[in-house]
């Protein structure tokens, strides 16, 4: 059995919805791999097979949407700060997503 990233089913289609709908201008394929991964829950490697594209391209798009994926109630905002309180705000946020993702279920095992 291999163990999976954290993103394979990571989300809900739900919050794919919501997470790809940053993405106006990313292919319907991108949007396809991405979702087989963080929804459905295959391995990069799988969804390069199936989708017929690179391993790194796969992982590339999944990424790319995970990122955007914010927790329910989370907010984001623009703002201007001097760089050393704008440091501390990284640190923040960098402590309630470890602090958050750290309440999500365990990845996924992949039988094989």
């Amino acid at each position: 059995m291999a163990r999976l990233s954290k993103m394979a089913g990571a989300l809900t289609a739900t919050e794919f919805k919501h997470a790809v709908a940053r993405f106006t201008r990313l292919s319907e394929k991108a949007k396809s791999v991405a979702r087989s991964i963080l929804v459905d829950g295959w391995t990069p490697e799988e969804a390069a097979e199936h989708y017929e594209t690179s391993r790194q391209l796969t992982h590339q798009w999944a990424t790319k949407v995970y990122e955007q994926f914010r927790p329910t109630g989370w907010v984001t905002e623009t703002i201007t700060l001097p760089a050393e309180v704008m440091d501390e705000v990284r640190k923040m946020e960098t402590a309630a997503r470890a602090q958050w993702e750290s309440t999500l279920p365990p990845p996924r095992i992949s039988r094989r």
